[in-house]
């Protein structure tokens, strides 16, 4: 596409990035409203590593890795400026492993999932926390 094909669709650049984002969005939830394979096997891993220290020792590498992605996220918007840098980036990045997956281990268990449009509040105000000085 030439630049000027892509300004019949969207008036400024701000506009495209709008539509990219909400399609990235959109796609997110539809991919996180389905209870897949994956999450159960993650629940599952979890609770291997708990009961059976074969299991924990074989699986650490891989929970750890698991870990530092969200480490790294957190760690370059710090970098940025985009998340306070007094927060402890160990405590947020193990928050935001725990909230997936405890939220597929209590969908697991029967608790219905909450609407997608409850999380823009609480997620809403943790932006606004993450940017302020403690």
């Amino acid at each position: 596409m030439t630049p000027g094909s892509v300004y019949i669709w969207f008036a400024n650049k701000e506009e495209l990035f709008r539509a990219v984002l909400e399609s990235a969005l959109g796609a997110q939830i539809h991919s996180n409203a389905d209870f897949t394979a994956a999450q159960k096997l993650l629940v599952e891993a979890y609770y291997a590593s708990w009961r059976d220290p074969a299991a924990r020792e074989m699986l650490a590498p891989r929970m750890r890795e698991h870990y530092a992605m969200y480490y790294r996220i957190i760690a370059s918007a710090q970098e940025d400026k985009s998340i306070s840098a007094e927060i402890d980036t160990h405590m947020l990045a193990s928050l935001m492993l725990a909230i997936p997956t405890g939220l597929a281990l209590i969908q697991m268990a029967g608790v219905p999932r909450p609407d997608d449009i409850s999380w823009l509040e609480i997620a809403g105000r943790l932006n606004r926390s993450l940017h302020q000085p403690l």
